[in-house]
């Protein structure tokens, strides 16, 4: 016997050859399982949405008074601390915030951006849901077969087009839910920017009032008081002169320009006042721009979640004239269905009477032809 001949080659070749085999079709309780396992899906990712967004709801309410606590003193050596609104959210921890006294303006701004991206993932993940339900429409609309189509809807109602309807209608809503609850929490946090803003830039207005308590207290120097009928240090400072003390009322004589330059040089200052003077303008001046781009920052960040919260307010709107429609062909399916079931029902109570009828009709033929027979 000759050695055996390797025709595996020849054998995947007829094999490519012939045409693919149809798939199978699913069992229906197959589908009937998908179909539930994606309802839970479903429901889950709302429920969790629901809960990223209480939480962080919880959390601003929490903070309001250390966010807006822009009065107290703040160290600027102590270090910002870490804030982390996502896994707050995540753990449902709404205590986070309670024990806080008072934020710096970093905390408050990683605040403000951490619930913005926040809302904006939220606001993500609900399209995504709102995709996710347009898709199962239109698959429920493709498997519908195209001669239904064309009847009325009343030939064609059942229920289980009516529970489809019901169904669409319901998760309809509850993205509509979602979505009024983020453009409240995203209102929330407008509210409380704008407050901050505000009350950053009262108090800006008012740092001058410190200056001014400043020159008070240094004119109730003694040696101080001799010179101020010439003018106080703050306004010195400013490059204005003040007016002079209520002590010194008396009218002096202009001097003679001989004595000028000698008064000049007694006015002239220490370098110890004038260094003093010059850090103190530093410290001020640094205090109003630090409080400046602060307010500018809170400004932007203000800017974006407003433009969250009309984006949400339009899909908002969008939603509720989707859900009314929805809602509106789900109560009229179930009517027609209704309707078809009344109809079936008279139907075959017609059918019982014809049936009688015919019944009746053949007795009395078979008896009169019985009659006729038995009569020839």
């Amino acid at each position: 016997m000759g050695a055996a001949k390797n025709r595996t080659f020849e054998f995947r070749e007829l094999c490519s050859n012939q045409p693919e085999a149809k798939p199978k079709r699913r069992p229906k309780r197959a589908d009937d399982a998908m179909q539930i396992q994606a309802a839970q899906a479903y429901l889950a990712e709302g429920y969790t949405i629901l809960k990223h967004i209480t939480t962080l709801t919880s959390l601003l309410a929490s903070s309001r008074r250390a966010y807006l606590n822009v009065d107290a003193n703040q160290s600027s050596a102590r270090q910002a601390r870490s804030f982390d609104l996502s896994n707050a959210s995540s753990d449902g921890n709404v205590d986070a915030f309670s024990s806080l006294k008072s934020l710096t303006n970093e905390e408050r701004d990683q605040i403000d951006l951490q619930a913005r991206i926040l809302l904006s993932k939220c606001a993500d993940r609900v399209k995504e849901m709102e995709i996710v339900e347009k898709r199962r429409r239109d698959a429920a609309v493709a498997q519908t077969n195209p001669l239904a189509r064309l009847l009325p809807s009343r030939l064609t109602g059942s229920s289980s087009n009516a529970a489809a309807d019901l169904i669409a209608a319901h998760r309809t809503n509850i993205t509509w839910y979602l979505t009024r609850r983020l453009a409240d929490a995203s209102q929330t946090q407008k509210e409380m920017q704008e407050e901050r803003i505000r009350r950053q830039t009262e108090r800006t207005k008012t740092l001058g009032s410190s200056a001014a308590a400043y020159d008070a207290a240094m004119l109730s120097q003694p040696e101080v008081q001799e010179k101020s009928k010439f003018g106080s240090f703050g306004s010195f400072i400013r490059g204005g002169p003040s007016k002079p003390e209520s002590g010194f009322q008396t009218q002096q004589p202009p001097p003679e320009d001989g004595y000028a330059s000698e008064e000049e040089d007694e006015l002239e200052l220490t370098p110890g006042q004038m260094q003093q003077f010059e850090e103190e303008n530093a410290a001020l001046l640094r205090s109003v721009e630090d409080t400046l781009a602060t307010i500018q920052l809170a400004e932007s960040r203000l800017m974006d979640i407003s433009s969250l919260q009309t984006e949400l307010i339009v899909q908002l709107t969008r939603q509720a004239e989707v859900v009314d429609q929805l809602y509106d062909e789900a109560i009229t399916s179930q009517g027609e269905v209704e309707k078809g079931h009344v109809q079936l029902k008279k139907a075959r109570d017609r059918a019982r009477e014809s049936r009688k009828w015919i019944l009746f009709f053949i007795l009395g033929a078979t008896g009169a032809m019985l009659f006729l027979h038995w009569y020839d």
